[in-house]
């Protein structure tokens, strides 16, 4: 006897079949995820290839896995610096500012960055922007991991435009935004960024607005 759609209960079993437990053991079931993303992503190339777009490359995990294994990894290694200090066989006393705090993995100048620049360790960006600003650290890791664009950033003073005013609240919050990942660059960095940003007005609004150029 075959399934009857009108039988209860050969619905039943089929809905018990098909909700069953999963009794493979994690790393099989990963492996089984890892095939049917790698066959997605093949399809999804092959469409994108027909209309001369370029292809979209693998992620390793999740975003938001990424980012609560980078912390649990990373928030409490010492800084490169820090590790020269502590191995180097003559001791090397470092000169900081006082208060000075870095960036342990530096920036990269980036134009197409709104600030004119990016920070590249995923710490430093949970420690600049995560703990204040949650909506812009959450932008900051889709444009590095996905180059999606930044909205929640300071807006270059229209006259035309109350929005882009230093009075306008959320115009306010986007400055101190950029403020506080400005002031963890170093002199050479900020030199590395306003050389790579003469010809970028929206860096220069900014900078004059901090006080910083």
């Amino acid at each position: 006897m075959g399934y009857d759609e009108n039988n209860p209960q050969h619905r039943k079993e089929l809905t018990d079949y098909l909700t069953r437990p999963d009794t493979r053991s994690k790393e099989e079931q990963d492996k089984v995820i890892a095939v049917q993303e790698k066959a997605e992503l093949n399809r999804m190339n092959g469409k994108r290839a027909g209309y001369g777009l370029p292809p979209v490359k693998a992620k390793a995990k999740s975003l938001d896995n990424h980012i609560t294994d980078t912390i649990k990894m990373y928030e409490n290694e010492p800084s490169i610096q820090q590790q020269v200090i502590n191995y180097s066989p003559k001791k090397v006393q470092p000169k900081i500012k006082k208060n000075f705090i870095g960036l342990k993995g530096g920036i990269t100048p980036d134009q197409n960055h709104p600030d004119g620049f990016r920070i590249n360790d995923d710490v430093d960006l949970y420690d600049v922007y995560g703990k204040s600003d949650m909506v812009r650290y959450i932008q900051e890791m889709a444009y590095k991991y996905d180059g999606t664009p930044i909205t929640e950033t300071v807006k270059p003073f229209n006259s035309y435009d109350k929005s882009s005013y230093p009075s306008d609240p959320a115009q306010q919050q986007a400055l101190r935004t950029y403020g506080r990942a400005y002031d963890r660059l170093t002199p050479l960095q900020k030199k590395q960024i306003e050389n790579n940003n003469k010809k970028n007005k929206p860096f220069t609004t900014i900078a004059n607005n901090l006080g910083k150029k």
